[in-house]
């Protein structure tokens, strides 16, 4: 079972700490018992002073014991004792002597000696007085030999204190040795514990960290996991994290590969010479080429000799940029084909390298060349009959044909109406298809917006007039870059939209003000308005709102919208429902 990195951790410092505590335990030990050592030895010089102080005062009681020439009897023998004071200096040294048994032993050994020589001395006095010189003489003798005796303890006692004494300093040199021994050994095996514990940890440690990191250089390069770290601790959870992170990749990677060979879409990368680095399955069902065929092979090769350049070019500022854009070009594929092919290219700056979807427009380019070409069937060979229709129709009306009669010419009305509805569907989806597929052509010049105004209202003046709906004109001139002619179509289109939803005797508002740099266009009707749920949508084509139909085509707001973002600009309306509706067109000025 390996140790959590966590729980070594504390053991590589609590373990020494406890070693450290250990020796500051027994260091305080040491040093108390050195104090122990000064004191004793303080006490033994205090008891040797005070065995001195007896010695003298005994020796005084011996000198004290004199025979002297008899005048009387009384005077034979004269004891002079100054031992009084020794209970009092016996006291002291019992009193330095607790904790002693031997000491207290010995001294009160010496006190009993001292006394039994004390009560001799005292009593050979009132011996002397009835005894004779002889007598006294071996009386005296006894007495002697009992002083001597004490003498004798005294000098033993003395000794030992004064061995004690004389130890004193050894024992204190002997006492600092060893706490130096000891503080040495102790910092030694805090050392080499502290020491052997991180190397055995470090090692273990170290071991696994490189286990680990091989295996994630392996996650990186995409490579199975070698080995297995045992054991419950971090490592081995991140062991197994990595483990299933691997997996889990794999996983992914076989998802992301699947996706990859089954998009129909190529999914490839460049380096930043425009030499391919992969490219997914689709390139083989597109282009021809496998995987291995285009590694390393350039962009160059592949595409359409007249567009490369822009290619290139598109490349070079994606790079600067850093912004993704899109290019659209033809690749030649193996077999000599020319694809037009939209690339979705993104620089990334860490890996230099481009990274692109392509996609096949090939169908979409076919179908816009149709469409074209059906435009272009549309204008030739279908409006060119309209247009002779027209022109025989207005003839009709202009009698030049003979006179009608009223039944006559109401059908003749109707089909002039038809016939302009016809004309004006034409007019509107070529139009919109030019805006759509990037052929609006616009020619901008200097334009004065009253003018632009002016331009449009009178074309609608005459519908204006049928519907006994007033114009009303407003706003002070400015000045804007734009194709005027352009413009005016827009605002015809929604003057005539707003007069045709104004009830009779209502007015139109049309208005121009400059704010900053835009300049703003708005038509304001009196009609029943537009609720907020159709006003996201009234700008797709074919969309009339319910309520507001008219004879229409469903384009012109579609077409406006069209015009106006050509212009880099934005429409929209503002309308509660009920009140009228206002379309607001803002343009740049320049």
């Amino acid at each position: 079972m390996q140790i959590k990195l966590t729980h070594q951790g504390f053991i590589l410092v609590l373990i020494p700490l406890a070693v450290q505590v250990i020796f500051m335990i027994a260091f305080f030990w040491m040093l108390k018992q050195a104090e122990k050592e000064i004191v004793e030895e303080q006490r033994t010089r205090d008891m040797v002073a005070a065995c001195n102080r007896i010695a003298r005062i005994i020796l005084k009681s011996g000198a004290g014991l004199t025979l002297h020439p008899p005048n009387s009897p009384e005077d034979r023998f004269q004891s002079k004792t100054p031992g009084d004071n020794l209970p009092r200096e016996f006291a002291k040294l019992r009193f330095l002597a607790e904790g002693h048994p031997e000491q207290l032993q010995a001294i009160n050994q010496l006190e009993k000696d001292w006394r039994s020589s004390w009560y001799a001395m005292r009593d050979l006095k009132d011996y002397a007085k009835a005894n004779s010189n002889v007598a006294i003489m071996v009386k005296f003798a006894q007495v002697q030999d009992k002083l001597h005796v004490m003498h004798a303890s005294l000098d033993e006692l003395m000794n030992n204190f004064v061995k004690l004494e004389e130890d004193g300093p050894a024992l204190q040199a002997e006492n600092r040795q060893r706490q130096k021994l000891v503080l040495i050994l102790f910092l030694l095996i805090d050392v080499i514990l502290a020491l052997g514990l991180c190397i055995y940890f470090s090692k273990q440690t170290a071991s696994r960290l490189n286990a680990l990191v091989r295996n994630a250089r392996n996650l990186a390069l995409d490579k199975p996991i070698e080995g297995k770290i045992s054991g419950n601790d971090e490592l081995a959870d991140l062991q197994k994290a990595l483990v299933s992170m691997s997996s889990s990749l794999a996983q992914a990677r076989q998802k992301e590969r699947a996706i990859l060979d089954n998009a129909e879409d190529i999914i490839c990368s460049l380096d930043a010479n425009t030499s391919f680095v992969t490219a997914s399955n689709a390139a083989e069902t597109l282009w021809g080429f496998t995987e291995e065929e285009l590694r390393g092979r350039r962009l160059a090769e592949l595409i359409e000799p007249d567009d490369w350049e822009h290619t290139r070019e598109k490349l070079s500022e994606i790079k600067q940029l850093g912004q993704v854009q899109d290019i659209e070009n033809r690749v030649i594929t193996s077999s000599g084909a020319a694809l037009n092919m939209l690339w979705r290219v993104n620089w990334s700056g860490s890996e230099k390298n481009y990274f692109c979807v392509v996609h096949d427009i090939t169908s979409r380019r076919q179908m816009e060349r149709l469409k074209l070409e059906f435009m272009s069937m549309i204008t030739h060979d279908i409006r060119s009959p309209i247009n002779s229709v027209q022109a025989f129709l207005s003839m009709m009306g202009e009698k030049i044909y003979g006179e009608l009669n009223d039944k006559g010419l109401n059908r003749l009305k109707a089909l002039e109406e038809s016939v302009d509805l016809v004309s004006r569907l034409i007019s509107n989806l070529l139009d919109l298809e030019k805006a759509e597929s990037g052929m609006l052509v616009l020619e901008p010049q200097d334009a004065t917006s009253t003018h632009i105004l002016a331009s449009s209202i009178n074309i609608v003046r005459a519908l204006a007039e049928r519907k006994q709906v007033n114009l009303v004109q407003q706003g002070a001139p400015f000045d804007l870059v734009a194709d005027p002619g352009r413009i005016v179509q827009v605002m015809v289109n929604l003057i005539s939209n707003a007069i045709k939803f104004t009830p009779a005797g209502s007015s139109v508002f049309v208005t121009c003000t400059q704010e900053k740099e835009e300049a703003i266009f708005t038509v304001k009707d009196e009609g029943p308005g537009i609720d907020a749920e159709h006003q996201s949508r009234i700008f797709n084509r074919f969309e009339q709102i319910s309520g507001r139909n008219t004879a229409g085509t469903g384009l012109g707001l579609a077409i406006a919208k069209a015009i106006v973002e050509a212009h880099r600009g934005q429409i929209a309306v503002a309308s509660d429902g009920k009140n009228g509706a206002t379309f607001i067109v803002r343009l740049p000025i320049e």
